[in-house]
């Protein structure tokens, strides 16, 4: 289990990268509680559980473009 996080790391590129994507991913997610009017406490906390997910999971951050196909949904 520990082999597995050993590859993961956390130098200024990757926090830089991580609050770059708060430009593009906070006016998409509020845009959507608008809209659909949910609760905006437990979809950022949500969306936050994801994020961090699916980085370790696939060791990656999750793209926009996805984002943007589901915003369409809603």
């Amino acid at each position: 289990m520990f082999n597995y996080f050993k590859d993961i790391k956390f130098d200024r590129n990757e926090w830089s990268g991580a609050f770059g994507d708060i430009g593009t991913d906070f006016p998409l997610i509020m845009g959507m509680i608008i809209a659909s009017g949910l609760d905006s406490a437990s979809v950022l906390v949500m969306f936050g559980v994801m994020q961090i997910f699916t980085g370790s999971f696939y060791k990656m951050p999750m793209p926009i473009q996805p984002l943007k196909a589901m915003a369409t949904i809603v």
